[in-house]
């Protein structure tokens, strides 16, 4: 806006000049500065057309306090060079609606492509959503600018509380992905690794690796395998979202994550699976993710981090309703204040 504001100023001055002087020099160099301005114009609407933006992230996932990456794709499909390309980034918290943009330039070769990374970092847990506002491309003398192009301008990225404690020991192999196809088999004591029970349908909380693709496509729905860790799985993590202040702060939210994320991840250190439940408010029913490695475990604290607390509810009755006929030897309750109960099959079966 500056620069239009001198350029505009120099031609109002050679105006006055030339007209009171009459000078064909300068009426000659007014009409070189007004050829000039459109020339630019028309340059930088055609760059604008030939330039896009695209969001990528190498991960959607990482714990608190981490620092991580974003990149923004700009290409350039034009045969002029492109002298800057400004790229804003806005980072929105979807708990608190708190934003915050950040701007970065490039510069960009002909029928070529440039990679401007934003290095971030999250201090609570929650979900940030990412979104390319704008693109801008400016002319060779800075003059004008256009807007290019957005191709994928918008992505979100879930930070997940810290579990590794320290002196944590690491997860056993078994219980670690491995072998094509996505498959995480996992060893149990008397069992046949990665032995498949059955086939059923796709419920809310299953992974994608899980999914028996060529099933899935003949039969045109979506299928998953039932292995056996799943089957023999006796210990359940219900979580209890049920406010018991007005208001939960970041902190307290903070420490419940990190409770549940270090008691399941203790679990799967000691070879066992489990399922961790809560009520879901938007859909009014059970949410369940079975946890049986550490990828599990991301993808569980992934849909946790989207739930919302509620005022009134028992999730241990809702749970009975929905999956009364499972089989659960060890319940080990976890309220939104981060405290830990553990309850046997009979207490769990007269909640």
């Amino acid at each position: 806006m500056r620069g239009k504001l001198y350029y505009v100023l120099a031609c109002v001055v050679t105006f006055f000049l030339a007209a009171s002087h009459r000078s064909e020099f300068l009426w000659f160099l007014l009409g070189l500065e007004v050829m000039l301005g459109i020339c630019l114009f028309l340059q930088v609407c055609r760059m604008g057309k030939r330039v896009s933006a695209r969001l990528r992230l190498p991960r959607t996932a990482g714990q608190k306090g981490e620092k991580w990456q974003v990149e923004v794709i700009c290409k350039n499909r034009g045969y002029l060079p492109v002298p800057e390309a400004v790229v804003v980034l806005e980072c929105v918290d979807l708990d608190t609606g708190g934003c915050s943009r950040f701007h970065a330039s490039v510069m960009l070769e002909e029928k070529s492509e440039a990679v401007l990374s934003f290095s971030l970092q999250a201090l609570h847990c929650g979900v940030v959503g990412l979104r390319v506002i704008q693109i801008k491309v400016r002319d060779y003398v800075g003059i004008f600018q256009a807007r290019g192009r957005i191709e994928k301008g918008s992505a979100e990225f879930s930070v997940l509380p810290q579990w590794k404690q320290e002196g944590a020991q690491e997860m056993p192999e078994a219980w670690q992905y491995a072998g094509e196809g996505g498959e995480a088999p996992v060893q149990q004591q008397g069992e046949e690794v990665g032995e498949v029970r059955d086939i059923r349908t796709f419920h809310q909380g299953d992974t994608l690796h899980r999914i028996h693709w060529k099933m899935s496509a003949k039969m045109d729905e979506l299928l998953v395998r039932n292995f056996n860790e799943e089957k023999e799985c006796t210990t359940l993590l219900l979580l209890e979202l049920q406010r018991q202040e007005a208001k939960i702060t970041r902190e307290e939210w903070d420490f419940f994550l990190e409770t549940v994320a270090s008691l399941s991840f203790q679990l799967l250190t000691e070879t066992r699976g489990q399922y961790v439940a809560w009520y879901d408010v938007e859909t009014g029913e059970v949410q369940r993710s079975y946890v049986g490695s550490q990828e599990e475990l991301e993808y569980m604290l992934a849909l946790l981090l989207r739930a919302k607390l509620y005022d009134y509810g028992d999730v241990a009755v809702y749970y009975k309703e929905k999956f009364a006929d499972e089989r659960i030897q060890e319940v080990i309750g976890i309220n939104i204040r981060g405290e830990v109960r553990q309850q046997a099959e009979e207490a769990h079966r007269r909640a």
